[in-house]
């Protein structure tokens, strides 16, 4: 059982119940400022002199907000089997959430939109959400913690689930409609909402030409400045209309998908039969949430790392779902 080092995720398991410790790297941070907030009261009450009073209103601020962060990281997350529910517990003693397992859809992997992943549970109501996380972040899918964490806890989390939510629930209704997906002579195109890229990629272009004029609307005298946000405007523009008219096609005759880009770049084509998975990857800027990115995973004969088609982006936990069983509906006719 890999559970070495202080920021890798632990868990204990016992007849009845899995007791995962998933923000240790809390640990870390905590030492890490209790350290920093040391230096810097030593540092002004010898170089300032600050009064007793102030100090020791300042002290007791820093000592909390290291003490917040070491609970943080005795987080527990509880799936009891006896109650048939999963529990997350503060310092382990202060519960936060109590859901039952029959409200619970499972484990899935969450891709970073950085780099990286970590495992996650998520409800039967927001299946593709923000999820609960349940374990620590990894850098790589083949670290013994995570393979460890994928083998041990995983297949016991969902056996616990499977007893209170039989398997039954999840089964799909046949799908006659497709909402994302537009079917000609058997093949299905992926529904693009071209109006938006279109107009900000016009947009971009626009703005780039208007500065190559004599009155430009950004006043420099530096050339780099103009070289830079002239290459943003136009590359930026083109990468928008190209994406405005790339297709994704599904052909069950053929069992293929394929990406095609109106110049040929990056062109994609994979059999149905490589296919080995989707990932969703959550995005946001500025701590904003931008939406879900749908991946799906392919691994051709011959090659080593999975090839990997973005499909869409979707904000809506539910819309979402639905978009991936309509592929899946697609496959498998």
């Amino acid at each position: 059982m890999p559970q070495k080092g202080l920021t890798k995720t632990r868990w204990t398991i016992d007849d009845a119940r899995i007791i995962i410790y998933p923000y240790r790297v809390f640990l870390i941070f905590s030492v890490v400022l209790g350290v920093l907030f040391g230096g810097l009261l030593f540092l002004f009450t010898i170089v300032e002199r600050s009064s007793a009073n102030t100090m020791g209103s300042v002290a007791l601020l820093l000592a909390a907000i290291v003490i917040l962060f070491l609970a943080y990281s005795r987080t527990q997350i509880i799936f009891d089997r006896a109650t048939g529910t999963m529990q997350q517990k503060i310092l382990g003693l202060i519960p936060v959430r109590n859901i039952p397992f029959d409200r619970l859809h499972g484990v899935n992997t969450v891709t970073q939109q950085y780099g990286g992943f970590n495992f996650r549970i998520f409800s039967k109501n927001n299946k593709y959400g923000k999820g609960i996380t349940i374990s620590s972040g990894y850098g790589k899918e083949t670290d013994p913690n995570a393979v460890a964490f994928s083998q041990e806890v995983i297949p016991l989390i969902h056996e616990y689930i499977a007893q209170y939510a039989p398997l039954t629930e999840h089964t799909n209704s046949t799908i006659t409609a497709y909402q994302y997906f537009n079917e000609n002579a058997g093949v299905y195109t992926l529904k693009n909402q071209k109006a938006g890229t279109i107009i900000m990629g016009i947009a971009l272009l626009a703005l780039g030409i208007h500065e190559c004029t004599g009155t430009p609307w950004m006043k420099t005298d530096s050339s780099t400045g103009r070289i830079v946000l002239l290459l943003c405007c136009f590359g930026l523009g083109l990468i928008f209309l190209l994406a405005a008219f790339t297709r994704i096609i599904l052909n069950p005759a053929a069992r293929t998908i394929e990406r095609i880009s109106p110049i040929g770049l990056g062109n994609k084509k994979y059999a149905f039969d490589d296919f080995s998975g989707f990932r969703t990857v959550r995005k946001s800027y500025n701590m904003v949430y931008a939406g879900t990115e749908v991946q799906m995973y392919f691994t051709p004969p011959n090659v080593k790392q999975p090839q990997i088609v973005v499909v869409s982006t979707i904000r809506q936990s539910r819309k979402i779902e639905r978009f991936i069983e309509e592929i899946k509906s697609i496959m498998e006719k």
